[in-house]
């Protein structure tokens, strides 16, 4: 803080900047590249070379761009006293990924590690990182050749010291966090520039105490994830529209509900066909399951994401009170395109629980029971974003819904791996596996019969916008008879342009994991269409544009080091 008539003529200026202006400018240059990790306490075997020593130290860096490769020629990282490493020329770090520079030792072991110096995530300085990482504090230090990008982490006791002398620091950084505790500091999330002070003890919030080149869970890239196919593979699920009020209605809800339940379980399949996070997440509610069409009247209920929330939220009214059950205390939670099982659970004698695939994630005390009321039931939808003239529905597929009159789970579980069965507690399974037409049958005869439903951009009914069957079974599919290309292809997609679906075909020389996602004209992401390990050989995925707007839009495939982009138009 300085006197503000020290840098303006203005003795004050209350919501503008000191200049006047309305808005803050952009950060000159843009924040493409972060220091996200440091490790100075080297009390464990961090570069995996068999010893301990102070060549475990690390400094991390992140490229936070969706989009575009960081090209870190000539830059140089250590630490106040000094930089001893500096980053090969033609070294370009991809999107969303992390690399590590180690004080010293034999980092062949380290995760990352690729004997090609243009391709490789991990590397070694000459045995220390400036004059090495005080674990009681340091500064941290990233440096461009030219000057223009220059960046550093203070922490411990020189937390707010000051900037190092002799540099415009374009990113300075200060931070709280002890690195003297046998354990590294770390943004959290990774790559989290919103908070002041983002960093953490690394095993604070990881089972971890260090994960050099990784997330704090251990994956190789921001967008990085353990994808969970679907279970049993075959049949059908519904697909949901995102920026329609797409649903299936139980209409017949009211009458066929008891009064009271005192407990209960309603779980599921899903799976989004894109990230939702906070940020992607403008709307009032994105549903899964509601009983809450009609206000906040006695027996609503519902099992989705607020606005501007990436966590699951399940909640339970009875006319009074709300109780609230989160999948997370971090808002800024990420679900990924995989396919989740989710399960609530309720019982007024003790509580509300939460539980995602299969791992009891939040819990409530709560005596609020289920009642009746007038209101249907839905599977998907959404509510109007009533700021910005716009709707959210849940975006993807939606499988086996079953609703049941009893407590199933009260502690973890293993998640089924067949189609749910009806019982006795069963008071409604929607096997989706098996609809067609406009209809998602109630396999237990109990009359929860749904119609599929959907409201256009205008909150007209509109049957066009219903959710649609989706072949569930495996999309990628394998060209059995084509030769292994010995480098990787992206190849024009098939028909071009398209008024609907159309093939995308591409090759892998090994066996690796690769990302194939598409972006819309204004760089985002409008579906991941792989994500997850595929065989040496060309494959084929199917891409249905059916939710999207007449455009040109943008094909990306992405294995590590690779990024191949070819264009396609949609015309309807």
């Amino acid at each position: 803080f300085v006197q503000h008539l020290s840098v303006s003529a203005n003795p004050f200026s209350p919501g503008t900047t000191v200049t006047g202006a309305a808005l803050l400018p952009a950060p000159q240059p843009p924040v493409t590249v972060l220091i996200n990790e440091i490790y100075a306490d080297a009390t464990a075997d961090a570069n995996g070379d068999g010893t301990t020593s102070a060549s475990d130290q690390f400094i991390e860096l992140v490229n936070v761009s969706e989009t575009t490769p960081a090209d870190l020629s000539g830059f140089t990282v250590g630490d106040a006293s000094g930089t001893t490493f500096t980053f090969p020329q033609g070294y370009t770090l991809a999107p969303r990924r992390f690399v590590a520079v180690f004080a010293g030792g034999d980092v062949t072991n380290a995760p990352g590690y690729n004997a090609d110096p243009m391709v490789t995530r991990v590397f070694a300085a000459s045995g220390t990182l400036g004059d090495g990482l005080a674990a009681a504090g340091d500064i941290a230090v990233l440096r461009s050749p030219d000057g223009s990008y220059d960046a550093y982490v203070a922490y411990g006791n020189q937390s707010g010291a000051g900037d190092p002398a002799g540099v415009t620091w374009e990113f300075p950084q200060s931070t709280a966090a002890p690195a003297n505790q046998a354990s590294s500091i770390t943004r959290n999330p990774d790559a989290n520039i919103l908070a002041l002070d983002p960093f953490v003890v690394h095993s604070s919030v990881s089972n971890r105490p260090f994960s050099p080149a990784q997330t704090t869970n251990g994956l190789g890239g921001l967008d990085d994830f353990v994808n969970v196919p679907h279970p049993w593979g075959t049949g059908h699920a519904l697909g949901y529209s995102w920026w329609q009020r797409d649903r299936v209605e139980i209409r017949d809800a009211p009458t066929l509900l008891p009064l009271r339940l005192d407990q209960g379980t309603i779980e599921m399949w899903f799976k989004p066909d894109s990230v939702i996070a906070a940020t992607t997440h403008p709307p009032d509610w994105t549903y899964l399951f509601t009983k809450n069409l009609s206000g906040n009247n006695p027996g609503d209920l519902g099992l989705g994401w607020t606005r501007g929330e990436g966590r699951l939220v399940f909640f339970m009214q009875d006319g009074t009170n709300t109780v609230n059950v989160y999948s997370s205390e971090d808002i800024n939670e990420t679900y990924y395109p995989r396919w989740y099982h989710v399960a609530v659970t309720w019982n007024v004698a003790d509580s509300m629980r939460l539980f995602v695939d299969g791992k009891l994630v939040g819990a409530e005390k709560s005596d609020i029971p289920l009642l009746g009321g007038n209101q249907q039931i839905a599977i998907g939808g959404g509510n109007e974003d009533l700021w910005n003239t716009r709707f959210e529905s849940f975006r993807g597929l939606i499988d086996e819904v079953r609703f049941s009159v009893v407590e199933r789970y009260q502690t973890d579980f293993a998640v089924p791996t067949a189609p749910f069965a009806v019982d006795q507690l069963t008071l409604a399974l929607w096997h989706f596996d098996e609809g067609s037409g406009d209809t998602a049958a109630d396999a237990t005869g109990n009359g929860f019969t749904g119609k599929l439903g959907g409201f256009d951009a205008n909150n007209v009914a509109d049957p066009a916008s219903a959710p649609r069957w989706v072949d569930i079974a495996t999309l990628v599919a394998v060209d059995d008879d084509s030769e292994v290309p010995g480098q990787f292809v992206l190849e024009p997609n098939f028909p071009n342009p398209f008024g609907q679906a159309t093939s995308i075909r591409f090759g892998v020389p090994q066996a690796t994991a690769v990302q194939l996602h598409v972006y819309n004209v204004l760089g985002q992401r409008v579906a991941t269409l792989l994500d997850g390990s595929v065989e040496a050989g060309t494959h084929t995925v199917r891409f249905d544009g059916e939710a999207l707007a007449s455009g040109l839009y943008f094909y990306v495939l992405q294995s590590r080091d690779v990024r191949l982009v070819q264009k396609m138009t949609l015309l309807k």
